[in-house]
Parts: C-alpha cells; sequence; structure tokens
C-alpha cells in the first residue's frame, strides 16, 4: 500500500481515540522498532503516522525523515508501514468478505508482513475509546525517558536503541523475572516459535519494561509484547 507519508505539523491530540494505535507507535519509538499496521484504510491511523516525528525526542529526527542510528538505515516510510490485512484485502470486513483460507493468510504473513510490531488495528468505535487524548508532548517526554535508560544501558557500545540488539546483547541486557520468563517459554514451545520471533519478543518487552521504569521484564511486558507479534 502506498502511503505517500509526509510529516505533518499537527498534534496527537487532534486525534480522537485511537489509543491502542497510539500506544504501539509509543512503544516503536520508545526503542526504535519498525511498525506495520495490519488493516483496511484508515485516514485517521495514517494521519498518526505522519505525525510520528512529532514525538521523537532527537532535533535530528525531527527535522529530517530518516530515521538514524538503525543497522540497515531504515527510511520514514519503512520505519512506518501500513499493509493490508490478507491477500484479498478485506479481511475484517464486512462478514463473509474475505476470500482467503487460513493458510493463504498465513502464508501472506510469514512472507509478506515484516517488522518488529505488527499491529490489527480494531475499527469498531475508536473515537470513543477512553478519553485521555495525550499530546505529542506528552508521548515525547516519556519517550526521551527511555531512550536515556537505553543511552545509560548501551553507552561504550555501538548500540543506541533496544531494536538494534543481538542476540548476545539480549542476554547481557534483557533478564526475565521468573513468572514472564515461564510464560514466554510455554508460549514459545506451544506456538513453535522460531528462535528470531522469541528474540524480537524479548527485545519488545524490554521496552515496554523500560517504559515502566522497571530493569526486570515482567509479566505484565511479555504479554503486552506477544499481542504486538500476534498473526492469527
Amino acid at each position: 500500500m502506498e502511503l505517500g507519508l509526509t510529516k505533518n505539523i499537527g498534534d496527537f491530540s487532534n486525534i480522537c481515540g485511537y489509543e491502542r494505535e497510539k500506544r504501539v507507535m509509543e512503544v516503536a519509538a520508545s526503542g526504535m522498532h519498525p511498525l506495520v499496521f495490519c488493516g483496511l484504510p484508515d485516514d485517521n491511523i495514517h494521519t498518526l503516522m505522519s505525525m510520528f516525528y512529532t514525538i521523537l525526542p532527537d532535533n535530528k529526527i525531527q527535522n529530517s525523515l530518516s530515521i538514524p542510528d538503525l543497522e540497515d538505515g531504515l527510511e520514514y516510510e519503512t520505519f512506518l508501514d501500513y499493509k493490508k490485512p490478507c491477500p484479498c484485502g478485506n479481511l475484517g470486513g464486512d462478514s463473509n468478505s474475505c476470500t482467503c483460507s487460513l493458510e493463504e493468510v498465513k502464508a501472506f504473513y510469514k512472507n509478506y508482513i515484516k517488522g518488529d510490531l505488527i499491529f490489527f488495528p480494531n475499527f469498531k468505535d475508536k473515537e470513543k475509546e477512553g478519553v485521555l487524548n495525550e499530546s505529542s508532548q506528552t508521548l515525547r517526554s516519556r519517550i526521551e525517558k527511555c531512550w536515556e535508560i537505553q543511552a545509560s544501558r548501551f553507552h561504550g557500545t555501538e548500540i543506541k536503541f533496544n531494536a538494534q540488539m543481538g542476540i548476545e546483547d539480549i542476554k547481557k541486557y534483557c533478564v526475565l523475572d521468573d513468572e514472564g520468563k515461564s510464560f514466554l517459554n510455554k508460549k514459545r514451545d506451544r506456538c513453535k516459535m522460531s528462535g528470531a520471533e522469541y528474540y524480537t519478543i524479548i527485545r519488545i518487552a524490554r521496552t515496554i519494561s523500560d517504559m515502566e521504569g522497571v530493569d526486570l521484564i515482567n509479566l505484565c511486558s511479555v504479554v503486552e509484547a506477544l499481542g504486538y507479534r500476534s498473526r492469527w
């Protein structure tokens, strides 16, 4: 799907509701995790994506569409993406409108959807969700604290953000508490996760725990991270 994203001078508070979408964008920004929205077209989500730079603390990022310091040199439009939900594009729409089989959907996500965070918007009553309506500045302040935590953690290394950690870095910097580790390991065995999937979840959970200001990665962070990787 062609986004044609351009910088939007608006503010997150201008979009009412959409709290889950704003939350996953905050997680993405906090750890610099590439994010893919999968779903039917939604103008408000596209608007939020175009305002993504307004929640980033670094002035260099705010003044450019490039996302610096990521190993692959990801650009703005590949760091944030919006894909159709299935091969026919109708999954999640009106009942019986999707013509894809379960196996076709599984193959679609395996081969076509790439990103640390994979989010499926729920299009029912979005504008009625909650009353927080936080500003870009509020999110940016929280994200800046997360960046400071990562700057301290990775001081003296080439790593800047949690998304850049390799397996050895994860073993060093990502300690799960007993409850979180047990839950994730059971989920890995039951779902037959690949190693890459397993470590991606831990990277995301590390970021979520950083957002909460806790050192040990806890069960709540693991559960939320898993929610951003569920594909069917």
